[in-house]
């Protein structure tokens, strides 16, 4: 996946990428472990992402945060085991 910073590329996927995109990585260093891929994934789409729009919505006026704060957390919780 992309972010503001670059790209992150699964090592578990350098086969099927390299096939599309030879070399794919090799001088960037951007193949990382899926675990790290997957961390910055959850960051970037959680913290970044959702709390950028919890804290616009809420500075408009349109809901309050705590509401979608709940309701992010309500959703969150729901994916534990």
């Amino acid at each position: 996946f992309r972010d503001n910073q670059g790209f992150y590329f699964c090592n578990s996927m350098k086969e099927i990428l390299n096939n599309e995109l030879a070399g794919i990585g090799e001088r960037t260093g951007n193949l990382y472990d899926d675990y790290i891929v997957d961390e910055r994934f959850r960051y970037y789409l959680i913290f970044n992402h959702m709390f950028g729009l919890i804290n616009g919505f809420g500075t408009a006026g349109l809901i309050k945060e705590e509401i979608l704060l709940s309701e992010l957390r309500s959703v969150l919780e729901s994916f534990l085991p």
